[in-house]
């Protein structure tokens, strides 16, 4: 996590290429995922996303990465990449609205935005 903190995408690819967890969590129930997506490290998010890591993993508190990504990313550009991956899973069904739903029972937040860039099928997401 403290390659993710600092954004060290090199580490975290060779990490990985080690078959280190995408998914492993903090003391604090974050993912990699969440602390660069805070730090507003779009590259390692995008890296993170492609290696398969679960956008909708939520820390103790309920927060995604989206969430995380939307309070603290200056410019934006690792709530895009997150939200963009969630649309493709979605679109390429790897995971259905019903699905997507539930394990957002108890974030508000991820799933109103998500229903905004869903559109019509965002309605199945906030239902």
């Amino acid at each position: 996590h403290s390659a993710a903190l600092g954004g060290h995408a090199e580490v975290i690819g060779l990490l990985l290429d080690r078959q280190a967890g995408v998914d492993v969590t903090s003391r604090a129930c974050k993912t990699a995922l969440h602390m660069v997506a805070s730090c507003g490290h779009a590259a390692v998010t995008d890296m993170l996303v492609r290696r398969g890591a679960d956008v909708l993993v939520q820390t103790g508190y309920g927060s995604t990465a989206l969430d995380v990504a939307r309070q603290e990313d200056p410019d934006g550009q690792c709530a895009k990449i997150i939200t963009d991956e969630v649309l493709r899973r979605l679109r390429e069904s790897e995971e259905t609205t019903a699905e997507l739903s539930k394990r957002l029972a108890n974030n508000d937040v991820t799933r109103r935005h998500l229903c905004a860039q869903l559109g019509q099928q965002g309605e199945a997401v906030a239902a």
